[in-house]
């Protein structure tokens, strides 16, 4: 469950967590290196895309298996729509989470390359009073 008001899912998770540098030092002189991290980190969704409008459109009219029509597979296949931007909408949601977030120190943002993420991300941080480290990595789609 979400402890932010905003819309869009923001999600807080908590690491205490002992990683171990260089173990191979202990078996050759017997001394352990270990470094202590704690850090809390942030799952935020993307805001409402266009895509999203459209598959709440095509759920509304063919119910739960909605998935399994033509009107959803052509939906899913157009290519206005594999990389959308975010709507009206989806620009207040990231405007919310801006306010959730502008208090929380952040250094580094993980975005996936995909518009509606990078625009996203663009609303809730281009003026972050910490100025985290923007990094776009394919491997977040």
């Amino acid at each position: 469950m979400s402890p932010f008001t905003t819309s869009i899912a923001v999600y807080k998770l908590h690491y205490e967590r002992v990683v171990f540098l260089c173990p191979h030092l202990f078996f050759h002189t017997g001394l352990l290196l270990i470094l202590l991290l704690k850090m809390d980190i942030y799952l935020i969704r993307h805001a409402q895309s266009h895509y999203n409008v459209g598959e709440t459109a095509v759920e509304a009219q063919h119910g739960p298996t909605y998935k399994q029509t033509q009107d959803y597979i052509t939906l899913k296949y157009d290519p206005k729509l594999c990389d959308c931007s975010i709507t009206d909408h989806g620009v207040q949601q990231s405007l919310e989470a801006k306010k959730e977030m502008e208090n929380i120190p952040v250094d580094i943002v993980i975005v996936s390359p995909l518009r509606r993420a990078l625009e996203t991300c663009h609303h809730i941080f281009k003026d972050h009073p910490s100025k985290p480290q923007i990094i776009v990595d394919p491997l977040f789609r």
